[in-house]
């Protein structure tokens, strides 16, 4: 019974967890989606070093498919912060598309 009550709470934070990354996913594709080829083209281009600098969950940047975003303001409202900071500052790819996120 009590294996049960736990199965369940998991599934609901699992719930919680996948719904806050479709609407990180939704929100960034429709900003992403909004801009045209040169537009893009005028991005400053940040290199490891630079997004290295932002690894702290005060200061949160993480590249996803070669685009790097500033995920500051959603630290505190990750369902589970620690696994989210810890990709602050990286290429975090693997770990987004591991999330059932492949299609951005």
């Amino acid at each position: 019974e009590e294996a049960n009550w736990y199965a369940g709470l998991m599934k609901d934070e699992i719930a919680k967890i996948d719904n806050f990354y479709n609407q990180v996913l939704n929100k960034l594709t429709l900003n992403v989606n909004k801009l045209n080829d040169k537009e893009r083209a005028e991005w400053n281009h940040i290199d490891d070093v630079e997004l290295a600098n932002h690894s702290h969950e005060d200061d949160c940047w993480m590249a996803v498919k070669g685009v790097v975003y500033d995920f500051t303001y959603l630290v505190n409202y990750h369902p589970n912060k620690h696994s989210f900071t810890k990709f602050c500052g990286t290429d975090a790819t693997s770990a987004w598309d591991n999330f059932q996120h492949a299609e951005i």
